[in-house]
């Protein structure tokens, strides 16, 4: 899947550069059919499609399962005829939205990529790192502090700028070096901690945490 959306983020970045100004029909027309070969026109149109079948269905599949937990207590086709409603319900508004919000809707999309893409450094710094204190609760926090002024800058309240440099560029990266700076001192910390620890008599009993690793 990764493979084939490669060229829709290349195009994509290629159109932005080219047809900043352009509307919709013009950015797809001159992109796709008439600035491309027809090969990567159509890896593009396929990439398109993935994306665009792989988040409906990460947002069905979060629907369906919230309709369920909700639904607690019933029998089972119960839970599964109210969420087939919730799902067909769901698509019919979103379906209805998308054809009276026009550009605004790709807007809305584009924000809410944006916002997402701040909870990144903590997302990972969570999983790939194999320890029981990392991260920090400094990194949540400034990850909410982080959103909280991403919002306010939808909102007009806060810059959308700093000098040259947008905000959520500017917030995205700074939340990148707090994760890493919180991940590698909270390391440091256990190891240190570990290596000043003495081993346990023969026979006594572990002390918490010795025995699971530290």
């Amino acid at each position: 899947m990764i493979a084939i959306m490669l060229p829709v983020v290349a195009i994509g970045i290629y159109g932005a550069v080219e047809y900043a100004g352009a509307t919709s029909r013009e950015f797809w027309a001159n992109v796709l059919l008439y600035e491309q070969a027809d090969i990567v026109a159509a890896a593009a149109v396929v990439g398109l499609l993935t994306a665009a079948m792989s988040t409906a269905d990460s947002q069905l599949f979060a629907l369906g399962t919230e309709v369920r937990s909700l639904y607690r207590g019933g029998n089972e086709d119960t839970a599964l005829l109210l969420t087939r409603i919730a799902v067909v319900v769901f698509g019919v508004v979103a379906f209805v939205f998308s054809l009276f919000s026009g550009d605004q809707f790709a807007l809305l999309a584009i924000a809410s990529f944006r916002g997402t893409a701040m909870l990144g450094p903590l997302v990972l710094s969570a999983v790939l790192v194999r320890s029981r204190r990392a991260p920090g609760t400094e990194v949540p926090v400034a990850t909410a502090l982080a959103l909280a002024l991403f919002l306010g800058s939808l909102a007009g309240i806060v810059p959308s700028t700093v000098g040259p440099v947008r905000l959520d560029l500017l917030l995205l990266g700074s939340l990148a070096l707090i994760a890493v700076a919180s991940v590698v001192m909270r390391r440091r910390g256990n190891g240190g901690r570990a290596r000043g620890q003495r081993p346990a008599p023969a026979g006594a009993p572990a002390a918490p945490g010795y025995a699971a690793g530290q």
